[in-house]
């Protein structure tokens, strides 16, 4: 690893302000390539050759000792068991202390430059990565891209937040950390952001496994920000060139949970029936339909009662006794609701034909 002359002066920065002496970092080369005195900034210092040389501290007991050097310690500075350069204290006897922690403050300040680089440059081959595969037709061949093994299948992930909220790039970095953590047992797993869109591929996963991490994420960044995520599941991917119809179906899943205006929701798209086609429809021909059939359900309260009655008398094929049962309420009652729905639309929910045309206004309605 080289150090670039820019981490090499925010080394000098951090341990100055610590320290509150001179300080010193030498390349490789000898050469002094940050440093508190900027005049010796780009000049030899043959103690740090010494260092080298010995993979020893040396203390320089007076200024001028050897070529460029002044009085003080000098120590070697390893990483990943190389030494990749040498940091120097100016002082008298002591500075020799200091020269442990010296160096011990340096290689945690450069592993942690590293890791932060590290990280970026992953999460930029995880874009392209992603990008190439979902739309590949914007990237050109790139050295940089992850290869993928599509022999367990892939889900294609999509995350967003509701109409109303918005994803800020102060949020972002926080939000791909929370992902890594979450999907850090699977190291097949990428996760990019795109136009306000999270991007998740990730294989040799169940489904069960796959809805309780997400369900992890919604709850840790609800938690963190007061947002709401949703995700959409797309169909699984067997080879690359399935991966942009999936990310369709995941962006479709996305689209019927925000059809029915629900938040911290997690949808496959192989679950959907209906949901395939209702969101497709313009808003316009939904508004048309509903206000055609439902005209007459002018109260809110009115269209949520007896959108909640035809939900359950549907799910119990028709049963007056076990809908009424599961509604808590007589079955007069039920048949009341059910006479009324009748008399105020002009279709009747107990006949096949006209219960779908009921089913479909109540499916399109948004309240």
């Amino acid at each position: 690893m080289n150090i670039s002359k820019q981490l090499a002066r925010n080394i000098v920065k951090n341990l100055k302000d610590v320290l509150k002496q001179e300080i010193n970092f030498i390349d490789t080369e000898g050469i002094i390539i940050a440093s508190t005195d900027e005049e010796r900034i780009r000049t030899l210092h043959e103690g740090a050759k010494i260092v080298l040389d010995t993979k020893k501290e040396v203390f320089i007991s007076e200024d001028g000792q050897f070529k460029g050097t002044k009085r003080g310690i000098n120590a070697p500075v390893y990483f990943e068991q190389h030494i990749i350069g040498i940091i120097g204290l100016t002082g008298g006897k002591e500075v020799k202390k200091y020269a442990e922690i010296l160096k011990k403050m340096t290689e945690i300040l450069i592993k942690e430059a590293y890791l932060k680089d590290f990280t970026f440059q992953l999460r930029e081959r995880h874009r392209l990565t992603i990008e190439s595969l979902l739309f590949p037709f914007s990237h050109f061949d790139s050295p940089h891209l992850i290869e993928l093994d599509f022999s367990s299948p892939y889900y294609v992930v999509v995350g967003q937040l509701p109409d109303n909220q918005e994803l800020y790039q102060e949020q972002i970095t926080p939000l791909l950390e929370l992902l890594e953590r979450v999907f850090s047992y699977y190291s097949q797993a990428l996760f990019t952001v795109h136009r306000q869109q999270i991007i998740i591929l990730v294989n040799r996963i169940s489904r069960a496994l796959l809805i309780s991490l997400l369900d992890k994420v919604q709850t840790n960044f609800d938690k963190s920000y007061q947002l709401q995520l949703n995700f959409g599941i797309g169909s699984l991917c067997y080879t690359e060139q399935e991966t942009p119809q999936s990310f369709l179906h995941a962006q479709h899943a996305c689209e019927w949970i925000t059809f029915h205006q629900s938040v911290n929701e997690i949808r496959f798209f192989e679950d959907l029936d209906l949901g395939i086609l209702l969101p497709a429809i313009p808003s316009g021909q939904r508004s048309l339909y509903v206000n055609r059939i439902l005209k007459s359900l002018t109260e809110e309260e009115e269209v949520h009662l007896f959108k909640k009655t035809l939900t359950c008398f549907s799910k119990n094929n028709g049963n007056i006794k076990k809908c009424a049962e599961e509604l808590f309420i007589h079955k007069n009652t039920l048949q009341y609701r059910l006479n009324k729905l009748h008399s105020l639309t002009g279709y009747n929910p107990r006949n096949y034909d006209d219960y779908l045309i009921l089913k479909l206004a109540f499916l399109l309605i948004q309240i």
